[in-house]
């Protein structure tokens, strides 16, 4: 007896699916997303801290720089130090949302150890991959954005790593870019309006608007989170297998924005150093007349 053959569905989630599914999931997940949007704050609130710091020391040592040098290099190695936590916040909320058992605040924590690094890269390529799209011309950085969008998801869920990510969030995205920029501009209209709703209701009061509005950010920000992850898991199981994204494309635009940012820091060194040296002094180091 013959068997009828699985033949494999290559539509996007609808749009009612997806608003229904990703309520669901920011009910289940909702402290748990608002711990770790907490941190993320909290985080922030430190580098701002550190930022208003560096102005006072500036201010009260003005004749003595060496405080403020000092400063600066200590509060450099805690921003990077907190960037690096912000990244592992990052990627516990994407974890929490994923979850499929519900888990505590330090689990999700510790499970994004030894992922910041890659997920830093990752972020590198992407966004000189969009650069170098938009020196092109401006279509070719929205779409490499917009086939890109899921490169961070399979990054932290599924393991492949820097270009290997990217190309396979192209291949979900293959002929279905026009429905992700629907489901995404949908997300920003949703959350936009029922942003200026709450703050027409509260226009009266800039207190109440504040803490509402902060209030708000946390579950809009989880809700977001829930919503993309479910797009991702669509696009995830549903892509065309038989299209593979051409390679040398995407390391063309790195090629190309990469180099233009070389010949923005050699300009740059150039006119900087050129105000101390010795009139000449370059043209004749690099032979020229």
């Amino acid at each position: 007896m013959d068997e009828t053959p699985v033949v494999q569905k290559r539509e996007l989630i609808s749009v009612s699916d997806l608003l229904d599914q990703s309520w669901r999931l920011f009910v289940t997940k909702l402290f748990s997303l608002v711990e770790l949007a907490l941190l993320q704050l909290g985080l922030v609130v430190l580098i701002v801290a550190l930022a208003i710091g560096g102005v006072f020391v500036f201010l009260f040592f003005k004749t003595e720089l060496i405080y403020f040098e000092c400063y600066a290099i200590v509060a450099l190695c805690l921003i990077l130090l907190i960037y690096y936590f912000m990244l592992r916040a990052q990627i516990s909320l994407m974890l929490a949302a994923a979850s499929i058992e519900r888990k505590s605040f330090r689990e999700y924590f510790s499970l994004s150890k030894g992922k910041p690094g890659g997920f830093f890269w990752l972020l590198i390529f992407q966004g000189l991959a969009i650069a170098g799209g938009y020196v092109l011309l401006l279509i070719p950085g929205i779409i490499i954005a917009i086939t890109s969008s899921f490169c961070i998801w399979i990054y932290v869920l599924e393991g492949p790593r820097g270009l290997e990510a990217i190309q396979r969030s192209r291949l979900y995205a293959h002929n279905r870019i026009w429905g992700i920029i629907g489901r995404t501009l949908l997300l920003g209209l949703i959350v936009g309006a029922i942003g200026e709703g709450l703050q027409l209701v509260t226009a009266k009061s800039v207190i109440a608007s504040g803490i509402l509005g902060v209030f708000y950010n946390f579950l809009a920000g989880a809700f977001s989170i829930c919503y993309s992850y479910l797009l991702y898991k669509s696009a995830s199981e549903t892509y065309d297998q038989s299209f593979m994204p051409k390679l040398w494309y995407l390391k063309l635009l790195i090629a190309i924005s990469s180099l233009l940012i070389l010949c923005l820091v050699a300009a740059l060194g150039y006119f900087l150093f050129s105000r101390y040296l010795p009139p000449g002094f370059l043209q004749s180091f690099f032979g020229f007349k």
